[in-house]
């Protein structure tokens, strides 16, 4: 048996097996072992009454594939009949057993919860589903036209690659920090990075192409996918004055958490506390980490800055072990032992997995359809540079070259009028013109075509919206050698500069195709095995006796240095080579490596 307390210290006795149905009771016995039989949750009495949903499903099969799993809970909206009456409850009760779910890590519970919602709303219109769960309607006018617009377009037949791959960005937590704080922050910052200037510190990927195949064969690169278009930084510290730390003493308002976006805009976060990872009870010093948000999960993959030390010069693999021991680690132990601290946190935290550059088809196959937010793509950083703020040629981001997108001006020209040849037919199918943004007194110029096929046009029409001097993205569509347009952004005050453009298309031409990425796996495999042997080889020691001197006897060697002895030098030792045996230049001063 097992005694569970909830937050309104309230006990229960669960057998064990039906205990370990959740995931999370599961891991926290798993860690106390035999010593204790008491576990505390952050949910009230009221919801751990339901724990009979365990007791009746305590024999059901787990899963071995949880891929396969989630494919099956997918398909379907349907509940057992059990499940059925078991979930009939208020919407207040219902919408508690989800978050408890959620929380304590029982999916065919969770699943149970967000089918009932599902087929609560299922048929009904925007306003009806308000009225159920009393949601008050805080969009504009203007806001709702615009997700007509964008539902319209998704249920046309053109491709949207950005719209089916690049996730919404959700609203985040956090209050943005006065303006009168924001420089001292951003000096603080860049104090920290050892940077010279104030601007966003984080570092910026440039397009894959199809020599950096050959570069993921010759250097050592790690893969890990973003799971969105949100990247952020996460820094943290005291609260209190620190040598070279952050000035946020002098801000009372500010928390001693604080979050930066690709904008260099800053939000204090409130509700966090990092233990220090040699005293738990001390907090953890100025801190500095790359991540990306996933939903309401922060994902963490690098380090700039751990307890007031820069680290920012190190290779990523000692940066990746950095971020686990002294911020991680010391982070998943307070959760477990005091889980209710995750109640007062905006989000989760995590540490993203580190693939290694061949491992590409279970990043494919296993861990992109686990996200839970939207993919865009791989990023592959070399594991032994350091990290370098601004654009950094040793991080690369693959992505099809279909999913490459530019942003046009779109221009239409309608033939004349067969009655009225001086005046233009606006019942005619027009030419769709993409004009590129140059700047200066012209703006734009003429660049390409974009096509339009007769039922896309028929539904431009249908809208009754303006189609003509607006920006539209457009992706190329290899089957047709053509422009296909993807969405109007209107967001956007200008399309792309013709130099973007431009450099846009060289990467559509010498981009990497996913199939070609895959092929490559065995080669890249092979290449990375073959330095792992060669640098576990014993080193091979020269022999004590060198070659014969001036006089024909043989000159013997000190063994602590490869001296002779006896012998008066007239240069000095060789010099240590600057490089890593497995990065650097191939050929250096005309001579190969």
């Amino acid at each position: 048996m097992v005694l569970i307390r909830t937050v309104d210290n309230v006990q229960f006795n669960v057998d064990r097996d039906v205990a370990e149905r959740s995931v999370l009771f599961k891991n926290l016995l798993e860690d106390i072992g035999e010593k204790e039989d008491e576990i505390p949750v952050s949910v009230n009495q009221s919801v751990m009454k339901r724990v009979h949903w365990c007791e009746y499903h305590r024999n059901d099969p787990i899963p071995a594939d949880e891929v396969m799993q989630d494919e099956a809970r997918k398909r379907t909206t349907d509940i057992s009949e059990w499940d059925q009456k078991f979930i009939t409850v208020d919407q207040e009760m219902l919408f508690e057993i989800i978050l408890a779910a959620n929380y304590l890590d029982i999916k065919p519970l969770l699943d149970v919860g967000c089918k009932t919602v599902a087929n609560m709303i299922k048929g009904k219109t925007p306003e009806e589903i308000r009225k159920l769960f009393n949601i008050v309607n805080d969009f504009t006018p203007e806001e709702e036209a615009q997700i007509k617009r964008e539902n319209l377009e998704s249920e046309s037949d053109w491709r949207y690659v950005s719209m089916s791959h690049t996730p919404r960005v959700p609203n985040l937590p956090g209050d943005v920090v006065p303006a009168q704080f924001v420089a001292d922050l951003r000096r603080g910052v860049a104090q920290l990075c050892q940077a010279n200037i104030i601007k966003f510190p984080g570092s910026q990927p440039v397009s894959f192409a199809q020599r950096d195949l050959a570069r993921l064969e010759n250097e050592e690169y790690s893969d890990i996918q973003p799971s969105g278009n949100l990247l952020l930084m996460l820094v943290t510290a005291t609260g209190q004055r620190e040598p070279d730390g952050l000035p946020l003493d002098s801000c009372p308002a500010l928390a001693s958490s604080l979050k930066i976006d690709r904008h260099n805009q800053y939000h204090s976060l409130s509700g966090f506390y990092f233990p220090h990872h040699d005293n738990p009870r001390m907090p953890l010093r100025s801190t500095i980490l790359d991540g990306e948000l996933d939903t309401l999960r922060l994902l963490m993959f690098d380090c700039l800055v751990v307890d007031n030390q820069n680290v920012m010069s190190r290779t990523l693999d000692k940066r990746y072990g950095r971020l686990q021991e002294w911020f991680y680690k010391p982070y998943k132990k307070m959760i477990q032992d005091h889980p209710h601290m995750l109640q007062s946190q905006p989000f989760d935290i995590k540490v993203k997995g580190m693939n290694l550059s061949y491992g590409l088809e279970k990043v494919f196959n296993e861990d992109i359809p686990k996200l839970q937010h939207g993919n865009d793509g791989l990023i592959y950083t070399c594991l032994q540079s350091p990290y370098v703020v601004g654009t950094d040629r040793n991080i690369l981001k693959w992505k099809p070259p279909s999913e490459n997108t530019i942003d046009f001006k779109l221009v239409l020209r309608f033939p004349p009028d067969p009655q009225r040849p001086n005046e233009p037919d606006f019942l005619a199918k027009p030419l769709f013109g993409l004009h590129v943004f140059v700047g200066g007194r012209d703006d734009y110029e003429p660049f390409d075509e974009l096509y339009v096929d007769d039922d896309e046009w028929e539904k431009l029409k249908a809208s009754g919206e303006q189609i003509d001097d607006r920006i539209v993205e457009v992706f190329w569509d290899s089957s047709k050698s053509q422009w296909r347009m993807m969405r109007f952004r209107d967001d956007k005050p200008s399309g792309n500069h013709k130099s973007v453009v431009d450099n846009i298309i060289q990467t559509i031409i010498d981009g990497v195709e996913k199939e070609d990425l895959l092929a490559r796996s065995n080669a890249i495999r092979t290449a990375w095995k073959a330095r792992q042997a060669q640098q576990a080889a014993p080193s091979q020691h020269q022999p004590s006796i060198g070659p014969p001197g001036p006089a024909g006897r043989p000159i013997h060697l000190d063994s602590h240095s490869s001296a002779p002895v006896g012998i008066d030098m007239r240069y000095g030792s060789l010099q240590e080579s600057p490089f890593s045996r497995v990065g650097g230049p191939l050929t250096v001063l005309g001579f190969n490596r």
